[in-house]
């Protein structure tokens, strides 16, 4: 699922910045500024998204960068995305740009055209010293201009894409933080930068609840001869288990999907999936008679079973039963 933040104000929370939104280039904009009290680099100063958490996924924005009429020498136009943001601003990941660097005469800002950096232990410039070109990279970009950022982030990694193109400028191999790291989304400027962001996308990975035995499916029982139509069910019983499994607890049995599956006569389709010591059984149907009951005494501490052949609407009601057994990954 993509979530498109809307750029305005009241989305956003300044965190050692003045945020304010602004139309430019017919862009409906956040304009973001740092607070000149923080002197310091590769800081925590960054337009926070209002009741984001993130782990993995996708991050889109498009940026575009001025430099402040008293930028120091040393600004490059600073702009990029922080994320995995504690609830303290205090940790959090990020990659960023320096869109002076892209077009420069000297090659070695040019390599230095972007970065990544994790606050608070792994700032630019102790990468560089302990890590020379491993976290920054060449980029073609310049001030003034609409720059497309991606971000792709995948539990250590992260790889960043400019403008579209189909390969990433840089790969990071080991965010600092960790596999396991989430938190908030934020637009991040640094010293000098006169900041603006349009057209912020967000697409979280779908995570599933890790399961204490190996996560795999086992069809335990078809009836035959099927009709042509009852493979659709079938996927539909792999789509229940997937949505239902993936939020279900590591130490609970769940008989998911039933209420779907009894809406659906004279098909049955069982599964058992690894939850430690739970079974997951999928069943519905008017013609699976005694094989629901067989299904039903797989081991398990809390299975049970819905015998639909005269009790559909049960289904409903036992359905809620087992929801109870839920929580949310």
């Amino acid at each position: 699922m993509v979530t498109i933040a809307k750029m305005e104000f009241a989305s956003f929370r300044p965190i050692n910045t003045f945020i304010k939104t602004a139309t430019l280039d017919g862009n409906q904009t956040l304009r973001v500024a740092k607070d000149p009290a923080v002197t310091e680099v590769d800081e925590p100063t960054f337009a926070k998204l209002v009741d984001s958490d993130f782990k993995n996924g996708i991050i889109e924005v498009r940026v575009l960068s001025k430099l402040l009429a008293n930028a120091p020498d040393y600004a490059r136009g600073f702009i990029g995305i922080a994320f995995r943001i504690d609830e303290n601003n205090s940790k959090f990941e990020g990659i960023y740009i320096r869109p002076t660097n892209g077009r420069a005469d000297d090659q070695l800002r040019r390599n230095r055209s972007t970065q990544y950096f994790s606050h608070p232990d792994f700032k630019f410039y102790r990468l560089r010293n302990e890590s020379s070109g491993m976290y920054e990279s060449y980029a073609d970009m310049g001030l003034n201009e609409w720059i497309k950022i991606k971000i792709e982030i995948k539990d250590e990694k992260a790889k960043l894409y400019l403008n579209g193109n189909s390969q990433p400028v840089l790969v990071v191999n080991d965010l600092k933080h960790g596999a396991d790291s989430s938190g908030g989304i934020g637009l991040w400027i640094d010293i000098g930068t006169d900041g603006y962001f349009a057209d912020l996308r967000i697409k979280k990975e779908r995570a599933l609840r890790k399961a204490s035995a190996p996560f795999n499916y086992q069809l335990l029982f078809t009836k035959l001869p099927m009709p042509a139509h009852k493979p659709f069910h079938a996927m539909q019983g792999f789509l229940d288990l997937a949505v239902f499994g993936g939020v279900a607890s590591a130490d609970k049995t769940l008989s998911a999907g039933t209420k779907c599956a009894a809406g659906h006569n004279r098909h049955a389709f069982f599964f058992q999936q690894g939850f430690g010591e739970g079974v997951l059984v999928h069943a519905g149907g008017a013609d699976v008679g005694k094989c629901v009951e067989c299904a039903a005494r797989l081991k398990g501490r809390e299975s049970q079973f819905v015998e639909t052949v005269h009790q559909q609407a049960a289904a409903t009601v036992v359905f809620g039963d087992h929801f109870k057994h839920m929580r949310l990954a």
